[in-house]
C-alpha cells in the first residue's frame, strides 16, 4: 500500500507541475464551487458569505503504545493532512506571542476542555491519545486536516489551517475583481 500512495503522489506533483498548478488552483480542485471561478450568471447577494469554512476535531482517539507506528515524512504525506513539518513551524510562530495573550480568559476556556477525563487503571497508562482535526467547506467537501500526536486541544491547529484558508481567499480576490483590488496594489 506504501508503494501505491507514493505513486498517487508522485502523479499529482507531476501533474502540478506540468500544468503549473497555483495552490488556488488545487483548492479549486478540491471544491470548484468555492474556489473556482465565480459563475458570471449568478451575482452574490452583498454580505453573503463567499466560503464557509467548517471545522470539528475528535480528540478522544486511543492508540496502544506498542502497536506499529507508521510516521510518514513529508514526501510521502497525503495531501489533504497537514505535514508535522508545518504544523511545528506554525507552532513556533504563535507561542512566540504568548506573552501577550498570556492574561486575556474567557468564559469558554474555563467550561470547555475535550478529553478531560481522568483515568486510574493502568490500562490507560499504555495508551497514546491520538487526534484529528479537519475542515470542510459547506458542500462537505473535506479541505484539510492535522493528524495529532499527544498534543491536545491547541490554538495553533485551528490558527494554521485558518491562514491556509485565508491566503487562499487572498488569492482569489484578484480573480474576484479581475484585478487586484485597490488596497492590495504595491505602491
Amino acid at each position: 500500500m506504501d508503494s501505491y500512495s507514493k505513486l498517487q503522489i508522485f502523479e499529482k506533483q507531476l501533474t502540478g507541475v506540468t500544468l503549473g498548478l497555483t495552490p488556488h488552483d488545487e483548492w479549486a480542485a478540491k471544491c470548484l464551487l468555492c474556489f473556482g471561478p465565480e459563475n458570471q450568471d449568478e451575482k452574490a447577494q452583498h454580505g453573503e458569505a463567499y466560503v464557509c469554512l467548517c471545522m470539528d476535531g475528535n480528540f478522544q482517539h486511543r492508540h496502544h503504545q506498542f502497536a506499529s507506528k507508521d510516521t510518514a515524512d513529508n514526501t510521502n504525506y497525503p495531501s489533504i493532512f497537514i505535514p508535522p513539518s508545518q504544523i511545528n513551524n506554525h507552532e513556533v510562530q504563535c507561542t512566540a506571542t504568548d506573552g501577550e495573550a498570556s492574561g486575556i480568559r474567557t468564559s469558554c476556556s474555563d467550561t470547555h476542555k475535550a478529553a478531560k477525563n481522568v483515568h486510574n487503571s493502568s490500562l490507560w497508562d499504555k495508551l497514546d491519545d491520538t487526534e484529528l482535526f479537519g475542515s470542510c467547506c459547506r458542500h462537505d467537501i473535506p479541505l484539510k486536516m492535522n493528524n495529532i500526536e499527544q498534543t491536545g486541544e491547541k490554538y495553533e491547529l485551528i490558527s494554521l489551517v485558518l491562514n491556509l484558508a485565508i491566503i487562499t481567499m487572498w488569492a482569489l480576490l484578484p480573480c474576484e475583481y479581475h484585478q487586484p483590488p485597490p488596497h492590495c496594489v504595491p505602491r
